[in-house]
């Protein structure tokens, strides 16, 4: 058996085992008022690639980082 690395499609997986947004979400506002904000932090997130491991303290900024979000 060969193991791949392909994401399935939404629809290809069942229904038990998607997020249901409306558990985490009351409306679509809420939603897209935090994917932007996320999109917005994305820069911030980019730079700790490659450097967690270099300090302490690198690794903690970035948990904090991950809090926020």
């Amino acid at each position: 058996m060969t193991e791949s690395n392909a994401v399935a499609k939404r629809q290809e997986i069942h229904e038990k085992y998607r997020w249901r947004l409306e558990d985490i979400y009351s409306d679509d506002t809420l939603w897209e008022k935090d994917f932007t904000l996320i999109k917005e932090m994305l820069p911030e997130v980019a730079k700790f690639r490659g450097s967690i491991g270099k300090s302490g303290e690198a690794l903690l900024s970035c948990l904090e980082l991950k809090d926020k979000v």
